[in-house]
């Protein structure tokens, strides 16, 4: 005789002597991937990287999203103006831009001891042992500071 109960949700027979307590583990299906190939090939082993046979790549919107852009662009007003903090500018936060020689800023200095184009490090280097300036030209957060390419004489700020 085959017993079958409200609480158990099912015979046991279809339970297959699972308790109440005891959930039923739900199988998940995997994605297929490629073939990974042989790890000692290097150039066509993809390894975990392989991708999955149903994935498709995409390298720009398709022909409905495409449609959807230009009938947006068509809309959008011909005549509208950017504003103006979102135009790029520079200040050049010194008095004179060249000094008592006639060169300019962006010239590297070459009247001291250290070679600013060269490759190589200088033979003298210290950590500064207390701050010997602070710069306030930005009246807003600072995204980047880098040295000027080359020869590191200036700081350029964004």
């Amino acid at each position: 005789a085959v017993v079958s109960t409200q609480s158990t949700g099912g015979t046991a027979q279809e339970q297959e002597g699972r308790t109440i307590f005891e959930k039923e583990k739900q199988k998940v299906k995997k994605r297929k991937r490629e073939m990974v190939g042989d790890p000692s090939d290097p150039d066509g082993y993809k390894g975990p990287w392989a991708t999955f046979v149903d994935e498709v790549k995409t390298a720009g919107p398709t022909e409905e999203q495409r449609q959807t852009l230009e009938e947006w662009r068509a809309k959008k007003e011909p005549g509208t103006k950017e504003k103006s903090d979102d135009k790029e500018r520079t200040i050049l936060h010194i008095d004179d831009p060249l000094d008592y020689q006639g060169r300019s800023f962006m010239v590297a200095p070459k009247d001291n001891e250290t070679n600013l184009y060269s490759e190589d490090p200088p033979a003298k280097c210290f950590m500064p042992k207390k701050l010997l300036h602070t710069w306030d030209a930005h009246n807003k957060g600072v995204a980047k500071v880098v040295l000027f390419p080359k020869s590191g004489h200036l700081l350029l700020s964004c």
